[in-house]
């Protein structure tokens, strides 16, 4: 081939990509150098393969999520390949929820505040199976109000998620895949953190546990099932895509038993002329109200159960632009109900 740029070296092997075949053929694309064409002697259907690579590069990494550990659940690897993952997140609010008015009000002394790290790896241990690690870090949790105040910092939880690819079918005009995974969250960090509530001079200090808000994790082993199906049509340069995610909530060592967490999400994602991308996103979200062993007094751990559990239905219109190895975004979520 000529006006092609050439390489070789040792490190190249093609066991990572099945059985070894002279000339071996393989199509790779985008940051996570996925396998979209692999045959031996063969290029039959190399167009569309590329067609796809092309396609599913300029709008890869435009889904963005508010869930940690969702984070870890939108992209899938059919393929023996690794990729790492850092990502940083600041909230900061003055908005709080007054009794049962579906209004918020503004409160200024009163700070609800995060700084998070997340980290994440993905490997490849065959064509279809991806496990990925995940682990949080808080270098800052904190509320701060006319009354009280609390902070903590330091590592959340640890995610261990493993997602199979069920099957990857190609036709001349769309392909179609479903990955399903199975994980489990394991608590690292603290749950029973505590404040100085008051200083007696017969008993000494006394304490109390923060509220859930104010701890590093909540404390339990979590069980993760997830589903997501994926369906583009490269030569129109759209795809359609859905996830969903159930979390179940275990009890953790002071009898709470956070609500069980679902979402369900369909995507609608359009690769535009010169690098701009755009999605469509339509959410669904529940989580249930949390629950005490038997002889456990929420109100001992500064939880009010009327103030646990949530419905909420999202639309998220996003827009990508790619230049250079770089992606920007921007969005906004717009609740529905």
């Amino acid at each position: 081939m000529g006006d092609v740029k050439k390489f070789s070296s040792e490190l190249i092997s093609m066991s990572d990509y099945g059985v070894d075949g002279m000339p071996k053929i393989v199509v790779l694309g985008c940051k996570t150098r996925k396998v979209f064409f692999n045959e031996n002697s063969s290029s039959e259907g190399i167009k569309d393969a590329i067609d796809l690579a092309l396609v599913e590069c300029a709008t890869s990494g435009i889904i963005s999520d508010d869930k940690k550990i969702e984070d870890i659940n939108l992209t899938i690897y059919p393929n023996p390949v690794s990729q790492d993952l850092t990502s940083y997140q600041f909230i900061s609010s003055h908005l709080f929820k007054t009794n049962n008015n579906k209004d918020t009000v503004s409160i200024i002394s009163d700070t609800l505040r995060s700084d998070y790290l997340f980290f994440r790896t993905d490997y490849g241990l065959s064509e279809k199976l991806t496990m990925s690690v995940a682990l949080g870090y808080f270098l800052d949790k904190s509320i701060v109000n006319r009354n009280e105040s609390y902070s903590v910092s330091g590592v959340s939880d640890l995610i261990l998620f493993p997602r199979y690819n069920v099957f990857n079918f190609k036709k001349e005009n769309h392909r179609t895949e479903l990955t399903l995974g199975l994980g489990l969250k394991l608590p690292i960090g603290s749950h029973t953190d505590s404040s100085l509530l008051v200083t007696n001079p017969i008993f000494g200090d006394i304490y109390a546990y923060n509220p859930p808000i104010a701890q590093l994790t909540n404390g339990s082993q979590d069980a993760m099932f997830y589903a997501f199906i994926f369906r583009t049509y490269p030569k129109k340069k759209f795809s359609v895509f859905a996830n969903s995610l159930f979390i179940k909530k275990a009890f953790n060592s002071l009898g709470e038993k956070f609500g069980d967490y679902s979402s369900m999400s369909v995507f609608f994602s359009k690769s535009l002329p010169k690098n701009f991308g755009l999605t469509a996103q339509l959410k669904y979200e529940h989580v249930g109200e949390i629950e005490a062993a038997h002889g456990v007094e929420l109100v001992n751990y500064n939880v009010e159960l009327e103030s646990t559990g949530l419905s909420k239905m999202l639309f998220v219109p996003q827009l990508s632009y790619s230049k250079n190895g770089f992606t920007y975004f921007a969005t906004a979520d717009l609740p529905l109900f």
